[in-house]
């Protein structure tokens, strides 16, 4: 990129063909769109199985190219999911130090956060496999309300009110 960026011959090309499609794209949008766009790979060999089935064309490769597609992606997503589970981890690590003697590796997979209120005070509930946590932010600082093990935990849903489920825990 950083070549293709400094190469006038090839800079002037780009541009030349960019004003003929009346687009203004950056060199690294052209590199870098088609990476993002890998999971829609899977969806283009799938149309183009369907149409050579149709035209009684073999199509044997397109299946091999369908199945390879889904390992890649299925690992693109494994890896997005762990990706985004560390960065969890690591913000709630670095923001939530005032629970002694609890490991936040020790509490599984990271499920969800989501907001809530407690006696009208809005709160994070933050629910990991092992554990849930009931934060509350004060003066920019994640002070902890509770920790609650998943085996002792028990919700029932208490009433509904203005679009709103009320739980008790």
């Amino acid at each position: 990129l950083e070549q293709a960026n400094h190469d006038s011959e090839f800079k002037e090309f780009i541009d030349t063909t960019m004003n003929k499609l009346g687009q203004k794209l950056s060199i690294a949008s052209y590199l870098l769109k088609p990476v993002q766009r890998i999971l829609k790979y899977q969806l283009l060999l799938h149309s183009l199985a369907d149409a050579l089935k149709k035209i009684d064309l073999p199509n044997d490769i397109t299946i091999e190219s369908q199945l390879a597609m889904e390992f890649v992606s299925s690992n693109i997503n494994k890896m997005k999911r762990e990706h985004e589970e560390y960065h969890c981890y690591l913000y709630f690590k670095e923001n939530i130090t005032d629970i002694e003697n609890f490991d936040i590796k020790n509490s599984g997979k990271f499920f969800n956060e989501s907001k809530a209120f407690i006696e009208k005070e809005e709160v994070s509930l933050i629910v990991f496999e092992r554990y849930a946590i009931i934060i509350q932010n004060i003066e920019n600082k994640l002070v902890t309300k509770l920790v609650i093990s998943i085996r002792q935990l028990d919700v029932c849903l208490s009433q509904k009110k203005d679009n709103y489920l009320i739980f008790k825990l």
